[in-house]
């Protein structure tokens, strides 16, 4: 009877151990689950924050002919897929200027979304008058910061002939 008995604390001790385990087994791989769902949360929002192209290279013009001015940005170069938002501006004032902060916009245009290998420009009339112009962009390539180009002060006289100042 002692056999018995010893095989019967032997068998419950065995259900109880295996039982224990179990549910361990099951908690942890519970903590384990979470944690990972945790982890591609985290990895998810990473990712979305991260800047995907490389490198962008944009290249500002402004050109005139003897009836308007225009200013044309150009998507050089995206390395890898990026969203490049672009805000071309064009900027005159009677007297020479150093800077558009001193002088009157005169037109302005806008995309979301500049590939690569495509233009943006914007227009102003001359209207016969010897003005001095200037060109501006303010462009985002993917979330990284707001940056700014300007081209040289340009005086455009009455029959449209450009002079860089």
């Amino acid at each position: 009877m002692k056999t018995k008995t010893k095989l019967q604390v032997f068998t419950l001790g065995l259900a109880i151990m295996l039982s224990l385990l179990t549910l361990c087994a099951f908690g942890v791989n519970q903590v384990a689950a979470e944690e990972l769902a945790e982890s591609e949360i985290e990895t998810v929002s990473a990712y979305q924050e991260m800047p995907l192209g490389i490198y962008t290279s944009l290249s500002l013009n402004i050109n005139g002919d003897g009836q308007q001015v225009w200013a044309t940005v150009k998507n050089d170069v995206s390395i890898f897929i990026s969203t490049v938002k672009v805000y071309v501006y064009l900027y005159s004032s009677p007297i020479y200027q150093e800077s558009y902060r001193d002088m009157t916009m005169e037109s302005s245009n806008y995309i979301a979304d500049l590939d690569m290998g495509k233009t943006l420009t914007t227009y102003a009339p001359i209207n016969g008058v010897k003005r001095y112009w200037q060109a501006r962009i303010y462009y985002k390539v993917d979330s990284n910061d707001w940056k700014e180009k300007v081209t040289s002060v340009v005086l455009v006289d009455v029959d449209g002939t450009g002079t860089i100042v």
